[in-house]
C-alpha cells in the first residue's frame, strides 16, 4: 500500500485523507496543531512545527511520496526538501518557494510571457505619489507572503493612502473585469495534463473571501476553451505535478488575465467532490503518486458557499468533520474546528443540481437557513 505523506492537515489535508482511504492510500501528516482536522482523518501524525527538521525527516521517511495542503512553507523546510535526494515531493520544493511569494510568482508569469496586470514590486516602502503616476488614483496592493482568506490584500486609493503598507508587498494594477473565474489543473509525473471545467468566482466585498462558487460558469464557449489552454500552459511552463488552483479575471472585451496561482488543491473545487467525476483530492493524489491521471467531467451543475463564523453559527463550533457523502443534492460540510473567530471558514456547503440556477438558488437558501450572511454578492 502506498503512503502520502502531507505537510499540513486543515479542512484541506483532512480532504485529501479522505480521498487517500477511499483509494486505499494510507495518509500521513505533518501537523503543527493537534486538533486540525487532518489529524483525526490520517492513519499516521506528527505534532511539530513545520520548520522541525526532525518531524519534516520522519514525514520523508515514512512516505512513498510528501506532498502539500498549503503554501506558506518555512525556507529552512523547502531548503531541507531540496536536499533529500531520495524523497519524491510534489510539487517541488523550487515550485512552492516560487508561487508563495505573490512578487516572485507575478514576476515569473511576466517573464514566460503570461497575461497579467501590470505590477511593481516594493522591497519596503511604498509611496502613493508615485504609485499612483503609474497605476491611477486606485490599485491593488498585496502582502509578498502569508496572505490567505482575502488577507494581506487591500484596494488603495486617495482616501485611504495612508494606509499603503511599509513592507515588502506588490503593488498591481485594479482590473476592471466582467467576472473571476478559477480553473483547476492536475498534471502528472509523466507530464499528463487536464483541466476541469472553469469555475465562476464571487467574492465578499468586505472581506475578499471567496463566499460563491458556481460550475459550470456562465461564459461562452470560447472563454472557456481559453482557460482551460491558458491553465494547462502555465502548469506544463512550471513543470508542476499535482493539483493547482488558477484564478483568472475575465476583462470587458473578453481577454483573460492570470490573478494568482494556488500550488495545491483549492477552496474553488469543493464542488468536485459531489458534482464531479473524480474529486480534485483524488486527482492530486493520483497525479503525486505517478498514477494515470482520472475522468474531470462534471456529472451536476454545482455551487458552493463558504460558511464564515459568525454568532449566528456559534452552535455549530466543534462539530466532527463531516464524512465524505456522495450522492446527496445538498451536503453541509463542517470542518470540525474549535476555535471561532469573525471570519473564520468553519464548513462549506455544496449543492448538486439538473440547472445551475436551481443549484445556486438552494445554495443561498441554505446558507440563509443557517444565518450564515451570503452578502451581496447574490
Amino acid at each position: 500500500m502506498q503512503r502520502l505523506g502531507i505537510i499540513g492537515a486543515g479542512q484541506l489535508g483532512a480532504y485529501l485523507c479522505q480521498a487517500a482511504t477511499k483509494l486505499d492510500v494510507e495518509s500521513l501528516v505533518l501537523s503543527h496543531d493537534a486538533i486540525s482536522p487532518g489529524v483525526a482523518l490520517a492513519t499516521e501524525h506528527v505534532i511539530a512545527s513545520y520548520d522541525d527538521q526532525s518531524a519534516v525527516r520522519w514525514l520523508c521517511e515514512q512516505s512513498d511520496v510528501v506532498t502539500f495542503e498549503f503554501e506558506d512553507i518555512p525556507d529552512s523546510t523547502l531548503d531541507y526538501l531540496e536536499q533529500q535526494n531520495d524523497a519524491k515531493v510534489h510539487p517541488s520544493p523550487q515550485t512552492i518557494r516560487m508561487l508563495k511569494n505573490k512578487a516572485k510568482q507575478k514576476t515569473w508569469l511576466a517573464e514566460h510571457g503570461f497575461p497579467t496586470s501590470d505590477f511593481v514590486v516594493c522591497s519596503d516602502g511604498a509611496n502613493y505619489s508615485e504609485l499612483s503616476q503609474q497605476f491611477g488614483e486606485r490599485f491593488v496592493q498585496k502582502a509578498q507572503t502569508g496572505g490567505i482568506d482575502g488577507q494581506g490584500v487591500q484596494i488603495i486609493k486617495a482616501s485611504n493612502a495612508d494606509q499603503l503598507w511599509q513592507q515588502p508587498t506588490m503593488v498591481e494594477a485594479f482590473v476592471p473585469h466582467v467576472r473571476e473565474l478559477a480553473v483547476l489543473i492536475v498534471r502528472g509525473v509523466d507530464g499528463q495534463i487536464a483541466s476541469y471545467p472553469v469555475v465562476e468566482l464571487r467574492f465578499c466585498s468586505k472581506t475578499n473571501v471567496l463566499l460563491v462558487a458556481n460550475s459550470p460558469a456562465r461564459i461562452s464557449a470560447e472563454i472557456e476553451a481559453s482557460a482551460r489552454s491558458l491553465g494547462q500552459d502555465v502548469i506544463s511552463a512550471m513543470e508542476g505535478v499535482g493539483v493547482f488552483a488558477i484564478e483568472l479575471f475575465e476583462t470587458d472585451n473578453g481577454d483573460l488575465l492570470v490573478n494568482e496561482i494556488s500550488p495545491r488543491v483549492h477552496n474553488s473545487g469543493h464542488m468536485t467532490i459531489e458534482a464531479h467525476q473524480n474529486s480534485q483530492y483524488e486527482q492530486h493524489i493520483h497525479a503525486v503518486l505517478g498514477e494515470a491521471l482520472a475522468s474531470t467531467d462534471q456529472v451536476h451543475a454545482g455551487a458552493m458557499t463558504n460558511l464564515l463564523y459568525s454568532d449566528s453559527l456559534a452552535d455549530f463550533v466543534g462539530r466532527p468533520f463531516s464524512d465524505w457523502a456522495e450522492g446527496s443534492g445538498t451536503k453541509i460540510h463542517w470542518y470540525g474546528k474549535t476555535a471561532a473567530r469573525a471570519g473564520r471558514k468553519m464548513g462549506h456547503i455544496t449543492t448538486i443540481a439538473v440547472s445551475l440556477e436551481t443549484a445556486v438558488e438552494q445554495v443561498v437558501d441554505s446558507s440563509r437557513a443557517l444565518g450564515s450572511d451570503i452578502g451581496e454578492v447574490l
